[in-house]
């Protein structure tokens, strides 16, 4: 049995000796677009989509108290696969794909924990794989939640007879009427990917389009374009400034996806034993939280 740890951490500035510079830099595959499922949910977020809800308080003197909250939208099992382990979901999640990027994806047995530590309990999540069954646990307040996935040659079958079925024309789920599955609703029309032609792809709402360049664009989030040592994302921007801009690095099992003076981002490197993962995203993030997910294969 193999233990395999992935440690976070944060401080005010990403270390440099993680981020992948001069002779350990390797060259990035190429950029591609394959319409795949992504089960596991072991991702390393590259951009988030949020549910922000806006709301105004009345105050006992008269003033008016207005506050924002945002939630991370739920990853989905569907979407697109843009290469290097980048991973679109239908939901406008862009992340990078842990699972395949370390090369565990090949096996057909393995147990991934985390510790979830909470104000008023705590509780470890797992997500296995024995042969064709994934199963995902996740601790709650008041009662816990599992999920029981069968994998299928043309997909997934899920619960309440939901099936995901791929085929040559793309992604969609069958038997719908409407269920909760990860923690999301999925209704009579549920999110599709829809395979247009070899460079267009339709994730949901989200349309995927690969140019004579080989650029790849997602939507109106952002576009991915392979330089000679790493991988550029240009995010869209408005009009009053140009969108920001983001670096993904590889090395030998490590990678980075910084901003332009790599001070801030992520980097992770792994070895046989561990994932050591280091999030920055704030000159004033101070103080972080530290977690180690087990993988036992």
């Amino acid at each position: 049995m193999l233990l395999f740890s992935v440690a976070i951490s944060s401080c005010t500035s990403l270390d440099q000796k993680m981020i992948p510079a001069g002779q350990e830099l390797e060259n990035a595959g190429p950029l591609e677009m394959r319409a795949g499922i992504e089960p596991y949910y072991q991702r390393i977020d590259i951009f988030r989509q949020q549910n922000c809800t806006t709301r105004t308080t009345t105050n006992a003197d008269g003033t008016i108290t207005t506050s924002r909250e945002c939630t991370p939208v739920p990853y989905s099992p569907m979407g697109v696969f843009l290469g290097n382990g980048i991973f679109v979901d239908v939901r406008g999640n862009i992340a990078v794909d842990l699972v395949t990027v370390t090369g565990l994806r090949n096996n057909n047995k393995f147990t991934m924990r985390q510790e979830l530590p909470g104000l008023f309990s705590s509780g470890e999540s797992r997500v296995s794989r024995d042969g064709n069954t994934i199963t995902i646990f996740e601790p709650g307040l008041f009662s816990d939640d599992e999920v029981i996935i069968k994998i299928r040659p043309d997909g997934l079958d899920l619960e309440d007879g939901v099936r995901l079925v791929q085929d040559s024309a793309g992604i969609r789920y069958t038997g719908v009427e409407k269920t909760t599955i990860f923690g999301f609703e999925i209704g009579s029309e549920p999110p599709e990917v829809t395979i247009n032609s070899a460079n267009s792809l339709q994730a949901g709402p989200i349309k995927i389009v690969r140019d004579a360049e080989g650029n790849i664009q997602v939507g109106g989030l952002a576009r991915f374009s392979k330089k000679p040592d790493h991988i550029e994302i240009q995010y869209a921007g408005n009009i009053f400034a140009d969108g920001r801009k983001e670096y993904i690095y590889y090395g030998e099992k490590r990678m980075a996806i910084v901003n332009d003076d790599k001070s801030l981002g992520t980097a992770f490197f792994w070895n046989d034993q561990s994932v050591q993962i280091q999030r920055v995203h704030t000159i004033f993030q101070l103080f972080g939280k530290d977690s180690v997910v087990h993988i036992d294969q």
